[in-house]
């Protein structure tokens, strides 16, 4: 009785991904994926995937027929790595873009949900752990879309959402800020030694 209450408050709690999104794995160029130039579609491949939850700015252009293109990628969706070390961004823009198959694209993302929250979700130490201990393989340990699906997602208002999305933005700023410092220190710190070393100098 008591375990039957703890998950039906765990339900009322949290979701899947499964719930809440759609989920596809990137699409598989054939052979090494290169820049081709003039190119009508552009290519996401894992390294694209920044660790400040950003996608990099230059993509590659590749050539592919649009019948055959998989995994296209609108404005909105969130996508991550699925082997290493996984990092997850949402994608911003209105070029005609794929997803490579070194990733995971979570799209259809339910009206509930904020893509950006998701990104941070995904991105967040306790939910790494968490996947990190989903992957399998001997050699590469990736992660399953089917296990992706059965990850839960906690059941949070938007403006809860808000809130977090905030609080990253404010840590984003003050880790900047504090960088910006200690290369400042630093340089001090060694200029400092400059006098002491040409009084020496003949």
């Amino acid at each position: 009785m008591v375990d039957r209450m703890r998950e039906n408050l765990y339900n009322l709690c949290v979701r899947l991904f499964k719930e809440i999104a759609s989920i596809v794995i990137g699409h598989t160029f054939r052979g090494l994926l290169r820049h081709e130039e003039g190119g009508n579609w552009q290519a996401i491949r894992a390294k694209d995937i920044l660790d400040n939850n950003a996608i990099s700015d230059e993509l590659i252009q590749v050539h592919i027929a649009k019948n055959r293109a998989k995994a296209q990628i609108v404005s909105g969706d969130v996508l991550m790595t699925n082997r290493g070390n996984m990092r997850a961004a949402v994608f911003r823009g209105s070029k005609n873009t794929l997803a490579a198959s070194s990733l995971v694209a979570i799209k259809e993302i339910s009206s509930d949900y904020d893509p950006d929250f998701i990104a941070l979700y995904l991105n967040s130490e306790p939910v790494q752990r968490k996947l990190k201990s989903m992957t399998q393989g001997a050699m590469i340990a990736t992660l399953s879309i089917k296990k992706l699906k059965e990850l839960p997602v906690p059941k949070l208002s938007l403006k809860q959402q808000q809130n977090y999305i905030e609080l990253h933005r404010h840590y984003v700023q003050h880790q900047q800020l504090l960088r910006r410092k200690l290369a400042t220190y630093n340089k001090l710190y060694h200029a400092s030694f400059s006098p002491l070393f040409s009084s020496q100098t003949p």
